[in-house]
């Protein structure tokens, strides 16, 4: 996939809000405010590099477009870094199979899944459930 079409992807922001939000309940165990990155693996910080950013809010989950400056300024909790085929593969099964999609993509190596607070943030803000059913049992094993 070229960059044109992964900033299709990314740009289609309305119909990333409705599939997650029709799935909002695997978010559910997350605090309002927590922020989940997209961000397609040809994004370098550099000008014009762009990161879809979930966040979640009290009874839904808003979506929306953010400069890219960097890991260091990320303004995501968790960042999911995608190779252009994952990404448009977890796209065209969107509606169904999200974290399935994103847990195969783990698997296979087409997706990095960046934490971008540390331990005990990601627990209290409700992400350990999440991280865990993508195969990352990180959170409440590791010290």
């Amino acid at each position: 996939m070229n960059k044109m079409t992964t900033d299709i992807i990314l740009n289609d922001i309305e119909t990333w809000r409705i599939c997650l939000n029709i799935n909002k309940e695997i978010f559910s165990e997350i605090k309002i405010n927590g922020k989940i990155g997209i961000l397609p693996r040809n994004s370098d910080g550099s000008e014009g590099s762009t990161i879809q950013v979930w966040e979640i809010l009290e009874d839904s989950i808003r979506v929306s477009l953010q400069p890219f400056l960097g890991f260091r300024d990320a303004s995501a909790d968790l960042i999911f870094l995608l190779e252009s085929s994952a990404l448009e593969e977890i796209y065209r099964h969107l509606k169904n199979e999200l974290l399935i999609g994103l847990r195969k993509q783990i698997r296979h190596g087409k997706a990095l899944l960046f934490l971008m607070k540390g331990r005990d943030y990601l627990i209290d803000m409700g992400y350990e459930e999440l991280i865990e059913y993508l195969g990352i049992p990180c959170l409440g094993t590791c010290h």
